[in-house]
């Protein structure tokens, strides 16, 4: 794995311990929020980069930022095709994860206790390849342990909605994707 990283910068994983059914219980319950009525989404909106958590409708994201003055004329000409949730580790003071609302609605209290499980799945998964990759370098098995044992990584959520075919061949000659060339966000 360590070599994976060293060379070409990320690895595959399989084998990863998390059941073909976990995943997809996940994925199910994804596209069942997905599926709800625009409004709702709407209602647990993304609110602050400092939590990065909640709801990004269509078109809110625009990952390739040639330069931040382009950012709005960007969004507005050729928008990111995709719509996200990030969810959080709960509990957070001042960065509340938003969820629909489960008084009423069992639908919604089963996707908060799925994607709370998988966040927890997912923290403990990100720990043991931490600690595989420590013992890769040489050093302590627990040395990363204070950097991830947190579970301070967020669970994103994304939906790519149907769109016609056409909507990918600009008559301007622009280059309309779901999501732009970009690099994510690395661990702590």
């Amino acid at each position: 794995m360590l070599n994976g990283f060293q060379t070409a910068g990320f690895v595959y994983l399989k084998d990863h311990g998390i059941s073909p059914e976990t995943i997809s219980n996940v994925f199910s319950n994804s596209a069942k929020f997905f599926a709800r009525p625009q409004e709702e989404k709407d209602a647990l909106s993304w609110y602050s980069p400092a939590a990065n958590r909640g709801y990004s409708a269509q078109g809110r994201e625009k990952v390739t930022l040639p330069d931040e003055k382009d950012v709005k004329k960007l969004r507005e000409a050729i928008p990111d095709l995709k719509e996200s949730i990030e969810i959080g580790r709960e509990g957070v003071p001042d960065m509340p994860n938003m969820w629909p609302p489960t008084e009423g609605d069992d639908e919604a209290k089963v996707f908060k206790d799925v994607m709370l499980k998988f966040h927890d799945t997912c923290k403990e998964l990100h720990m043991q390849l931490m600690r595989a990759i420590a013992l890769g370098m040489g050093i302590d098995e627990k040395w990363f342990d204070g950097f991830t044992d947190g579970g301070d990584n967020n669970l994103r959520l994304l939906h790519y909605p149907g769109v016609p075919k056409s909507v990918f061949k600009r008559e301007d000659g622009q280059l309309q994707v779901r999501a732009g060339e970009h690099s994510d966000y690395g661990m702590p």
